[in-house]
């Protein structure tokens, strides 16, 4: 019986510390952290990044649409 209460807090008090390392990285203040919809899953995947790896994510996912958006529908019925 000892050891199971011994494991059952050892389980709470684990799982209490990597919670506090997540927000130990939203609140830095080089960091951005969101939640992201995970394909097969209800359940959203928190993810942190540095601010200037975020913005260049932002840019070349503009650049990536700006160049889809001049080469027009490619999927378009030509009839």
């Amino acid at each position: 019986m000892n050891k199971l209460i011994i494991i059952t807090v050892s389980l709470l008090l684990s799982s209490g510390c990597s919670s506090l390392s997540d927000d130990s990285l939203s609140s830095n203040e080089n960091m951005v952290c969101e939640k992201k919809a995970v394909t097969g899953s209800n359940i959203k995947k928190r993810t942190c990044m540095s601010k200037e790896l975020a913005e260049e994510i932002r840019k070349k996912n503009q650049e990536a649409m700006r160049e889809i958006n001049k080469r027009g529908n490619i999927y378009q019925d030509r009839n």
